[in-house]
């Protein structure tokens, strides 16, 4: 069976904290039928090709040191897991 390759989407750099994941402004909405539209909202381009689904499934994101530090917030996981439910199942609004 040959190996699927994945492809790295994004570099994040170093000391990615879930205010950059999913920056806190957006707190009162935490379903993972709603988070992925606010996920990365910070950076533009990022949260622009995930909204207008050009990041397929199983693509990677790279981080460097420090990932998530200090953190117990469940608004990470939960946007992932949104990520991944809303890229499957949501049409494609680009035009």
């Amino acid at each position: 069976m040959p190996q699927q390759q994945t492809k790295v989407v994004a570099v994040l750099g170093n000391d990615i904290s879930t205010d950059i994941i999913y920056p806190g402004r957006f707190m009162a909405t935490v379903l993972p039928s709603e988070t992925p539209q606010y996920a990365f909202a910070d950076n533009a381009e990022l949260n622009r090709r995930l909204k207008a689904k050009e990041i397929p499934p199983g693509s990677a994101f790279v981080a460097g040191t420090n990932l998530l530090p200090h953190s117990k917030d469940t608004i990470s996981l939960s946007s992932r897991r949104g990520l991944r439910e809303y890229s499957s199942r949501t049409p494609s609004t680009s035009a």
